[in-house]
């Protein structure tokens, strides 16, 4: 299988809006590509994760900042256990302070990123099923883009009455290089 090695930003040249790959074709062939920087894909993963047992709140376990402008690709969320009966409901706020963020901005509030409520992440909880895992794809965002600074937190809507526990959501991004 062919081996990458490290991109390598060109620096100090009329070039600086690309990078160089050089690739391992086997036998001591290397071929070496210049590709524009905004084709190449930049990605991250925003993970919560709530341990235990849950409970309502808003902006659960801390905030996800993104480092550049981009877009959401997808939104996953699974649970160890996702009891007996009701819903387990999350919702996803961004929150965009003013720009340049050069000196301190309080409370920020965010705003839902599932406009559609029906798409945000949840799990259903079953009798008889409520030590199952389960994992599930939300249904695409209504707000997919974001800029610089701007930041996520997770909302707890709803917990069910099912004893669901041990759950993740992880929100997949891809950053605009250029």
């Amino acid at each position: 299988m062919p081996k990458f090695r490290d991109y390598e930003e060109v620096a100090n040249t009329q070039d600086q809006d690309y990078l160089i790959v050089s690739r391992d074709m086997g036998g001591g062939t290397w071929i070496t590509k210049k590709i524009k920087a905004s084709k190449v894909p930049f990605s991250d993963v925003f993970t919560w994760t709530f341990n235990g047992l849950l409970k309502e709140g808003v902006e659960q376990d801390g905030f996800r900042i993104a480092k550049l402008d981009g877009k959401i690709v997808k939104v996953v969320i699974c649970c160890a256990a996702r009891g007996s009966d009701g819903t387990a409901i999350f919702d996803i706020n961004k929150h965009s302070p003013s720009t340049p963020i050069t000196t301190q901005q309080n409370d920020i509030v965010g705003t839902t990123i599932f406009t559609t409520q029906e798409n945000r992440p949840q799990i259903v909880g079953e009798n008889n099923s409520e030590e199952e895992h389960a994992i599930y794809q939300t249904l695409s965002p209504d707000v997919l883009t974001f800029v610089e600074g701007d930041y996520f937190s997770i909302d707890i809507d709803s917990i069910g009455a099912g004893n669901g526990k041990d759950f993740a959501i992880q929100m997949f991004v891809q950053y605009n290089m250029i």
